[in-house]
């Protein structure tokens, strides 16, 4: 189980995700607002508790949610077969969910620090 001491303290990075126990790992949950069909793909930062996420895959049979899993697991360092949306397949607005070692928590939430400010190319 993990402590209050050992949570991040930086509230407004913290807003867009949430970490809970699963099994014997940690299961990431994440916030995400996508705009699928983008030019180019770019991470816009958090805003209003969600990471901003803008995918060049169209939203034709989950391309953007396959494509949205796969970079995020770049980002994060972690394999893409860890990473699946949970909730709001045909939204915008979605939850993906990460399985993390718990030994890797501190390096993963540095990444999504680095995915919280504005204008990160994936």
């Amino acid at each position: 189980m993990v402590t209050s001491s050992a949570q991040n303290t930086d509230t407004s990075v913290q807003a867009f995700y949430r970490w809970q126990p699963y099994r014997d790992q940690l299961e990431l949950l994440i916030r995400v607002r996508v705009q699928p069909g983008a030019s180019r793909e770019v991470c816009d930062g958090q805003r209003a508790g969600q990471l901003r996420l803008r995918i060049a895959a169209p939203p034709v049979s989950g391309a953007a949610n396959r494509n949205l899993c796969k970079h995020l697991a770049s980002r994060l360092g972690v394999k893409s077969g860890r990473v699946e949306v949970i909730k709001g397949l045909r939204h915008r607005n979605k939850v993906v969910a990460v399985l993390i070692d718990p030994k890797c928590k501190v390096q993963i939430e540095a990444r999504l620090r680095d995915l919280a400010e504005p204008k990160r190319r994936l």
